[in-house]
C-alpha cells in the first residue's frame, strides 16, 4: 500500500528529534567531556532550518495562494528575539564580573551587539578562528548570524520567483528548485575553493610568501561567512521542495537509506576533531546524512528511534538550550578547572534554564499572550548597560580597584603592521635614524612583538636604526628544523638580510616553552640544537647577537570577582602562579642558552635575563601601578619600555666588546 510522507509526520516525528540530537551534540561538545566533533550539529541545524522555513513557506502558498512575506518576518523575529534577549542581558552582567574589564569585556560587548544585528558570524570572521574564541561566551551566536541571513534573503527568492512568477505551481515550482541548485552549487564551489585552494591560487597570482595567510584566512572565510556555508542550508530547502515520497512500507529505500544517513550523523561527531577544518567536504558527510533522515526516515524504523520523548523535548527547547549552554559553561569554567565538574553543573543548569524560559518567555510571544512592542525597550537596555560598563572602565576610582591590563598585541610592532605579514617588512618596519652607524634587528616570535616598545624606545633616545622582523609563532631559526613553512620562508628572509645588510647588533627573543606541542622543535634538546645553529650563522658573519632569555611564566586573570570576593582561593591579580612543567623547561633552556651565549668566537653574544626588572621575589601582574604581564607569556608594551635603558647599556657593552675583538 502507498504511503505519502506530509510535511506533517516529518515535523512531528523527524525535525523535533533530529533537533534535539544536533543541540546534545553540540552541548556535549563543548563541555569536552566527549564527541570531539559535536560541532556537526550546528550542520544539522542549518539543514533542518532550511527544510523547516521551505515546507512553511510551501504550506502558505498551497493554503493561501499566496506569500505574506511581512508575516513571515514578524513569526522570525518573535521567534528568534525574545530568547536571545533573554540570554544577552544576564551573559553581559557576568561578563564584566568574571572577565577581564579591559581586554576581554569589549570583545564580548562587540559580539552582543553582533549578535542583536544577526551578524556575529561577520564580527567573527575578521578576528580569529573558532578555537581562538574559546573563552568568549557569546562565540556561539555566530550560527545564528548565518540562519538570519537566510531568513532575510530566502523568503525574498521565494516571493520574486514563486509568488512573482508566471506560469502554473509546477512550472514555479521548477523554476525555485532550478534556482536553488544553481546558489547551492555556486556555495558549496565557493566553500571549498576558500577551504582548500586559497594558497594555491594566491601563489599562482605572485604571492607565495601569502600563502600561509591565504590558508588560514580561506578557512575562517569557509567557516564563518554566510554565503560559503549556505549550500548546507539550501540542502533542506530541496529536500522541503521536492516533497519526495519514499514510496512502500517495506521498499529499499524505506530501510537502507535511513540506515546510512544515521550513519552519517552518528559517526561524523565522532570521527571529526577538529572545528579549524571544518567544514570543507566532510560537511557534506552531516549534512547529506540529515538531508536522507528528513527524507527517508518516516515511516521507517528509525522514526521510533528519533521520536523518544527525551529526544523529542530536547528539540522542543533546543532554541533556548543552544543560547544557555555556552555562556553558562564559559562563565563556569572561570571557577572550576575539571570540565567534568563543569558539566555537571552547567549542563543540568542549561537545560533547566531553557525549558523554563522556552516555556514560560518565548511561548508567551509564539501565542501573542503578549505583545512583541513590549520587547522592543530591551533592545534599548543592552546598549545603556554597555554604557554603563564603558564608563566604568574609564573611571580611575574603579581602575583602583581593577588595574588596568595591556592587551599583548597593543605593541609597538603591532601598530606599524610589522607583526603580522610575512612580507616586505625588511623596507617597511625600520625605524629611528634609517642612516645612522648603529643598527639594531629584532628578530623573534610574538615576545619580539612585545620587546619592541623598549627596543624603539632605546634607538630613538640614541640616534640608531631598529629593523622588527617578528612574526607570531616564528621563533628565529636558521637551521633546517622549522616549526612551519610559513616560518621557513621569514627565517629565510631573516637570514637574506643579514648576509645583504649586516646589522650592528641582532637581538633574538624566542618564547621557547609556546613549542612543546612542535614534534620536530619542542624538547630543550631539540631547541638548543636549533639556536646552536643560528649563532654559528651569526658567528660566521661577525654579527654581535644579545638573546633575551625566556621571561617567566605569568598566569592570571584580571576580573571583579575574582579579585573582590574570593581573593586568595582562586589565582586572580594578586600574583603569578607558573606551570611547574613549563618552569622547568623554561630554566632548562636558560641554563643552555647562557652556555651557548659564552661560546661566540668572531662576535660577542650575551643572554639578558628580564626576571630581575619585572619581578622580585615573586612575579606580580601590576608593579607600583604598571602592568607587568600581559598574559602568561607575554610582557605589557608599559613593561617592555622599562627594558630602555637595560637594552641600551647590553648593546653599549657589546659594541664595545666588538671593537675590543677586533
Amino acid at each position: 500500500m502507498s504511503s505519502s510522507i506530509s510535511h506533517s509526520d516529518v515535523m512531528r516525528f523527524d525535525i523535533q528529534g533530529l533537533r534535539g540530537l544536533a543541540v546534545l551534540c553540540v552541548v556535549v561538545y563543548h563541555s569536552g567531556i566527549g564527541l570531539p566533533g559535536g560541532f556537526v550539529g550546528v550542520d544539522i541545524f542549518f539543514v533542518i532550518s532550511g527544510y523547516v522555513i521551505t515546507s512553511s513557506i510551501t504550506r502558505q502558498i498551497h493554503r493561501d495562494r499566496s506569500f505574506n512575506l511581512r508575516a513571515f518576518y514578524l513569526n522570525r523575529v518573535v521567534r528568534l528575539l525574545p530568547g536571545l534577549l533573554l540570554v544577552l542581558l544576564p551573559s553581559l552582567l557576568f561578563s564584566f564580573l568574571f572577565f577581564d574589564p579591559y581586554l576581554e569585556y569589549p570583545e564580548i560587548a562587540l559580539a552582543a551587539m553582533s549578535g542583536l544585528l544577526f551578524s556575529a558570524n561577520l564580527y567573527f570572521a575578521t578576528i580569529n578562528s573558532y578555537d581562538d574564541l574559546v573563552e568568549n561566551p557569546l562565540r556561539h551566536l555566530w550560527s545564528l548570524g548565518v540562519e538570519e541571513h537566510f531568513y532575510v534573503l530566502f523568503p525574498l527568492l521565494f516571493y520574486f520567483v514563486y509568488s512573482r512568477g508566471k506560469g502554473d505551481c509546477e512550472r514555479k515550482l521548477l523554476r525555485v528548485k532550478q534556482v536553488l541548485i544553481f546558489i547551492s552549487l555556486a556555495s558549496l564551489a565557493l566553500s571549498l575553493i576558500a577551504h582548500y585552494l586559497a594558497p594555491s591560487i594566491i601563489e599562482l597570482l605572485g604571492y607565495p610568501n601569502l600563502r600561509q595567510y591565504a590558508f588560514e584566512r580561506g578557512r575562517q572565510l569557509s567557516f564563518f561567512f554566510s554565503p560559503f556555508r549556505a549550500w548546507e542550508i539550501l540542502l533542506g530547502c530541496l529536500v522541503a521542495v521536492n516533497r519526495f515520497n519514499a514510496g512502500t512500507k517495506g521498499h529499499w529505500a524505506s530501510s537502507l537509506l535511513p540506515t546510512l544517513g544515521a550513519l552519517a550523523i552518528f559517526i561524523s561527531p565522532i570521527a571529526f576533531t577538529e572545528a579549524d577544518q571544518f567544514p570543507g567536504l566532510r560537511a557534506a558527510i552531516p549534512v547529506l546524512g540529515t538531508a536522507i533522515l528528513i527524507t527517508f526516515s518516516p515511516r521507517s524504523k528509525l522514526e521510533r528511534l528519533l521520536s523518544i520523548p527525551p529526544l523529542v523535548y530536547l528539540g522542543n527547547i533546543s532554541y533556548s538550550l543552544y543560547l544557555w549552554h555556552w555562556p553558562i559553561m564559559v562563565l563556569i569554567q572561570r571557577l572550576v578547572e575539571s570540565p567534568w565538574i563543569n558539566a555537571l553543573i552547567s549542563i543540568p543548569l542549561s537545560c533547566s534554564l531553557a525549558a523554563l524560559s522556552t516555556s514560560y518567555f518565548e511561548n508567551r510571544f509564539r501565542s501573542r499572550e503578549w505583545r512583541l512592542r513590549s520587547l522592543w525597550p530591551v533592545l534599548f537596555v543592552i546598549p545603556v548597560c554597555l554604557g554603563i560598563a564603558e564608563f566604568l572602565r574609564q573611571s580611575e576610582s574603579f581602575q583602583q580597584v581593577i588595574p588596568r591590563t595591556e592587551s599583548k598585541t597593543h605593541t609597538f610592532a603591532h601598530s606599524q603592521d610589522c607583526d603580522a605579514s610575512p612580507v616586505g617588512w625588511e623596507k617597511s618596519c625600520i625605524f629611528g635614524d634609517r642612516d645612522a652607524n648603529t643598527s639594531i634587528y629584532l628578530f623573534g616570535d610574538s615576545n619580539a612583538r612585545s620587546a619592541s616598545d623598549g627596543l624603539a624606545l632605546t634607538a630613538v633616545n640614541n640616534g640608531w636604526s631598529l629593523t622588527i622582523g617578528a612574526l607570531s609563532a616564528c621563533p628565529v631559526n636558521f637551521s633546517q628544523v622549522q616549526t612551519s613553512a610559513r616560518c621557513a620562508i621569514v627565517n629565510q628572509q631573516r637570514l637574506t638580510l643579514l648576509q645583504s645588510k649586516p646589522p650592528s647588533v641582532v637581538v633574538i627573543v624566542n618564547h621557547w616553552t609556546s613549542y612543546t606541542n612542535v614534534p620536530i622543535y619542542g624538547t630543550v634538546e631539540q631547541q638548543v640544537a636549533s639556536l646552536r645553529t643560528t649563532l654559528q650563522v651569526l658567528d660566521a658573519l661577525a654579527i654581535p647577537v644579545i638573546i633575551q632569555y625566556q621571561i617567566p611564566i605569568c598566569e592570571f586573570q584580571n576580573r571583579l570577582v575574582s579579585v573582590r570576593l574570593f581573593e586568595g582561593r582562586i589565582v586572580s591579580g594578586s600574583k603569578c602562579l607558573a606551570k611547574s612543567r613549563d618552569d622547568e623547561m623554561r630554566l632548562a633552556v636558560g641554563e643552555q642558552v647562557s652556555k651557548l651565549a659564552q661560546d661566540c668566537e668572531s662576535a660577542p653574544c650575551e643572554m639578558v635575563d628580564l626576571s630581575p626588572l619585572l619581578c622580585d621575589a615573586n612575579c606580580h601582574p601590576f608593579r607600583d601601578g604598571v602592568n607587568i604581564f600581559a598574559d602568561a607569556s607575554h610582557i605589557s608594551p608599559s613593561a617592555s619600555r622599562l627594558t630602555a635603558s637595560l637594552y641600551r647599556d647590553k648593546i653599549r657593552n657589546l659594541l664595545s666588546a666588538k671593537q675590543h675583538l677586533s
